[in-house]
C-alpha cells in the first residue's frame, strides 16, 4: 500500500470526488472538467494514486456532496472566522470540522453545503476580510498534497469524524451575491481547455484583458490563479508556479486601461459582504 492510499480512503467516506495533480504542482494530469458532472471510479483512482509521487485534488460542489472550502490565507480574517462560529456554534471550527494547514500556512475549511454557493474569488481590498470560496468550477489541493513554492506538506490539523454539514453560507455570516463577481468578457475560445505550445500567450492574452477592464497587478494575478486550471498538457518538469504568474501580471499592469471595457466591468461588479 502507498502512503497517499489512507488519505484516498479517508476522503471517500467523506464522499468527496478525487483526480490526480502532477507532483509538487497545482496542475491536473488529467482534464478534469467532467468530473464536474461524474464520480471517479475505483479503477481510475486504483490507476492514479498507485505511488506516492502525485498530488491529489478535491472536486468542489456537487460532485462532492456539495462539497465547499473555504480558503484563509489571512490569519487574521481566519482568527474572526474562528471566533465567531465559537460565538455562534457553541464549538470551535476545529471540533466541528475537518481543518487544513496549507503549504502556504494558510487554512482550508472543509465543509458541506447543502445550498450550494457559487465560485467566489475576492480581489483586491476584499482579500482582507473575505476568504476565498472554492465551490462548484473549481477545486482545492488536499493532503499531504507538496506545495509547489514552499515545498512544505498539506496537512489536516485537526480529527474529526466527518465534514460539518450546513445549510447555507449564511450559517457562518457569509452571503455570495448571486450574480456573482465581474467576469472578463466572453470570447471564443472562453471555457475551452488550452492545448500545450499556446499557455504562455493565451495567459498573457487574458492578463492584457483583465487590464483593459481596469483590474490591477494583484486581481490580475487572483485570475489567473484560476485560469491556470484550464490549461492542458503541462510539462510536469516546468510547471507555473505563482512567481511565473506574478511576473505575467506584472508584465500586463504596464499596460494601459482601456475606458470603455473598464466602464462595463465596473457595472458587473457585485461586492461580498458579511451579514
Amino acid at each position: 500500500m502507498t502512503a497517499i492510499m489512507p488519505y484516498i480512503r479517508h476522503y471517500l467516506e467523506w464522499q468527496l470526488n478525487l483526480f490526480p495533480l502532477i507532483y509538487k504542482t497545482k496542475h491536473p494530469i488529467i482534464k478534469w472538467e467532467e468530473y464536474q458532472t461524474r464520480k471517479s471510479t475505483k479503477e481510475e483512482l486504483s490507476q492514479w494514486f498507485n505511488h506516492d509521487r502525485i498530488s491529489i485534488a478535491i472536486v468542489c460542489g456537487s460532485t462532492s456532496n456539495n462539497f465547499v472550502a473555504l480558503d484563509f490565507d489571512n490569519a487574521e480574517l481566519y482568527s474572526g472566522f474562528c471566533a465567531y462560529v465559537k460565538e455562534a456554534h457553541g464549538a470551535s471550527i476545529e471540533e466541528l470540522t475537518p481543518i487544513v494547514r496549507t503549504g502556504r500556512g494558510g487554512h482550508h475549511v472543509y465543509l458541506h453545503v447543502i445550498e450550494l454557493p457559487r465560485l467566489f474569488h475576492p480581489t483586491g481590498e476584499d482579500r482582507n476580510h473575505i476568504p476565498d470560496i472554492q465551490s462548484q468550477g473549481g477545486y482545492v489541493v488536499a493532503p499531504p498534497s507538496i506545495h509547489p513554492d514552499t515545498g512544505k506538506a498539506y496537512e489536516f490539523i485537526n480529527q474529526v469524524k466527518d465534514l460539518w454539514e450546513i445549510s447555507s453560507l449564511r450559517d457562518l455570516a457569509i452571503e455570495v451575491p448571486a450574480a456573482g463577481v465581474s467576469q472578463p468578457l466572453k470570447t471564443s475560445e472562453e471555457g475551452k481547455p488550452i492545448p500545450r505550445g499556446e499557455h504562455d500567450n493565451w495567459l498573457f492574452r487574458r492578463a492584457r484583458s483583465y487590464r483593459g477592464a481596469g483590474d490591477t497587478e494583484d486581481i490580475i494575478f487572483a485570475k489567473l490563479q484560476v485560469d491556470i486550471q484550464r490549461l492542458t498538457g503541462i510539462d510536469p518538469a516546468s510547471p507555473y508556479t505563482d512567481k511565473d504568474l506574478r511576473r505575467i501580471a506584472k508584465s500586463s499592469s504596464r499596460y494601459s486601461v482601456n475606458p470603455q471595457q473598464n466602464a462595463v466591468a465596473k457595472e458587473k461588479i457585485i461586492k461580498w459582504v458579511p451579514l
